[in-house]
């Protein structure tokens, strides 16, 4: 209660790169790492792995623009984030439904709910980490700059994007050019919902929680480690899209060093997470919470705060009861 962590639990040996995105889920933890996407089991529940981790899909893993993010959607469908290095060719595209035939680029790829199928569901990002879900069930995410062309005038900087399915974002390296993207001004290009300077995209966490005051509920948060910042985007929807002015939420102050490296909110309390670290800078994991936040939360009421299961998905698992 001293709010400090009192241990960390060593839960497998592997995977031995990576992994950049974890997803936990009953006894499941789901990586990308090992040259794929993975799954760890704990069916005994003694908080360790039961053995070597399952290879669900091989894909590059490891490298900064490989395999990241592992989110579950509100269609029951496993979701991935991939760098534009990770791969993603038109095997992945294996059901006809796939929006997206012949990628280019980085890719948001989804796993039926069985893991036996994949779609390709948009293309064209450079390196974008994280994504999430607002309460609307529409996907966003935050893409890196062309940092090879500052100055120049094709020069973009970071973009956070509304992911639409079928969409394209711009980014045409390895396959198709390795300096010049699609301007967004290109007719068959996603315009994005924000740009954010220059810097390094990490995190993105929606906030769906009622802790913080009522105006972030429905907004994200974003990271960015190279400036050591955090910020806040609420949106506006325009048309059949959205938009958004960036506010700073955390900035890094004095000597220590603050990369953000993910961003997560808490699904009962509501505190959002902050880890940081990477490339040799000092590691930590951060809490903020509202102080005077709610401290009485109704869990029912933050369930209608996320988004809605579609047709196609399975039953959703509900948030577990204070102190679960």
């Amino acid at each position: 209660g001293d709010g400090r962590a009192d241990r960390a639990i060593d839960f497998s040996d592997g995977p031995q790169d990576g992994a950049l995105g974890m997803l936990w889920e009953g006894d499941s933890l789901y990586v990308t790492g090992d040259g794929g996407l993975r799954r760890y089991r704990d069916e005994d529940g003694d908080d360790r792995a039961d053995g070597p981790s399952e290879l669900i899909r091989a894909m590059k893993t490891g490298g900064e623009h490989e395999a990241h993010d592992i989110k579950r959607g509100p269609d029951g469908w496993l979701y991935v984030m991939c760098g534009n290095m990770t791969g993603i060719d038109p095997k992945f595209a294996q059901l006809p439904t796939s929006p997206i035939q012949d990628p280019v680029a980085g890719c948001v790829v989804r796993f039926s709910p069985d893991l036996k199928s994949s779609e390709i569901v948009a293309d064209g990002f450079r390196n974008a980490y994280r994504m999430d879900w607002n309460a609307d069930g529409e996907l966003f995410t935050f893409d890196s700059d062309n940092e090879r062309c500052v100055s120049l005038p094709w020069y973009e900087p970071t973009r956070f994007y509304h992911v639409i399915s079928g969409g394209h974002y711009g980014w045409l390296a390895p396959q198709r050019g390795q300096f010049f993207r699609l301007p967004p001004y290109f007719p068959d290009v996603v315009t994005p919902a924000a740009y954010l300077g220059r810097g390094s995209p990490t995190g993105v966490a929606c906030y769906r929680h009622l802790q913080f005051p009522e105006t972030y509920r429905g907004g994200f948060f974003v990271a960015d480690w190279t400036f050591g910042r955090v910020y806040f985007l609420p949106l506006e929807i325009v048309g059949g899209s959205y938009t958004t002015k960036p506010e700073l939420f955390i900035e890094a102050v004095g000597e220590n060093g603050f990369a953000p490296t993910d961003l997560a909110v808490h699904p009962t309390t509501g505190d959002l997470f902050v880890s940081i670290g990477g490339r040799g800078t000092r590691g930590a994991v951060f809490r903020v919470r509202y102080r005077p936040g709610r401290h009485d939360i109704d869990l029912e009421e933050v369930e209608r705060l996320q988004p809605k299961a579609k047709a196609s998905s399975g039953p959703r698992t509900p948030l577990a009861k204070q102190g679960d």
